[in-house]
């Protein structure tokens, strides 16, 4: 059925226009990141891990397809409606001038930054907000360095928050507390400076 309804849907009549909703946000969501040598973002310490964010390719960016394209889509308007919830209900939360999301920057050493944007700040805890197809049990791997690096940059408990999905039984949402681990946090300082001395002498060595 599901195959079905695919290609009734790929076989339909299209609006054709200048340009497609779809292209819009392909457009927008590869769009490059400004980089710089000595500035890493939380969420690049796993890509890095992963050998898919590398010296070669950090100012050139990492390609997403529309399978990336809908999770992040998805998990934006949820986190934005739940800001708005949180506005209308008077609950308090750390933002940046403007109302914007909080950012933080953390010394390594004297070469290297390490930039962090939480998603919700409190008092005592941060939000990591999250909308997954499928929600988890345990905290998925890919997040745990930039949970971890949320942790020690602030201090705060961390809550991995998960968005549910309809007809799953599950209440709206269903939050994991993230445990830090000392051993991980200085195997991210190890791969920061790694790298960022394999992005000096290859920029070096172009120039």
């Amino acid at each position: 059925i599901h195959e079905q309804h695919h290609k009734q849907l790929q076989n339909s009549r299209t609006v054709q226009s200048p340009m497609s909703l779809n292209e819009i946000l392909r457009k927008h969501y590869s769009k490059k990141r400004e980089r710089k040598i000595g500035r890493y973002s939380a969420t690049d310490i796993y890509k890095i891990r992963r050998g898919e964010l590398t010296p070669e390719n950090f100012f050139e960016g990492l390609p997403i397809d529309d399978e990336g394209i809908k999770n992040i889509f998805r998990g934006m308007a949820y986190e934005d409606y739940l800001k708005k919830i949180l506005d209308d209900e008077g609950i308090k939360q750390e933002r940046r001038e403007g109302d914007q999301q909080l950012k933080y920057e953390y010394k390594i050493d004297e070469n290297i930054t390490l930039v962090m944007m939480p998603d919700f700040s409190f008092k005592d805890v941060i939000w990591e907000t999250k909308a997954p197809g499928v929600v988890k049990e345990e905290i998925p791997t890919w997040y745990l360095d930039q949970l971890e690096c949320q942790h020690r940059i602030t201090g705060k408990k961390i809550e991995f928050v998960q968005f549910t999905q309809p007809k799953d039984g599950l209440p709206p949402t269903v939050t994991l507390e993230f445990k830090p681990s000392d051993i991980r946090w200085k195997n991210i300082i190890n791969i920061l400076k790694e790298f960022d001395k394999k992005l000096r002498e290859k920029n070096e060595a172009h120039n």
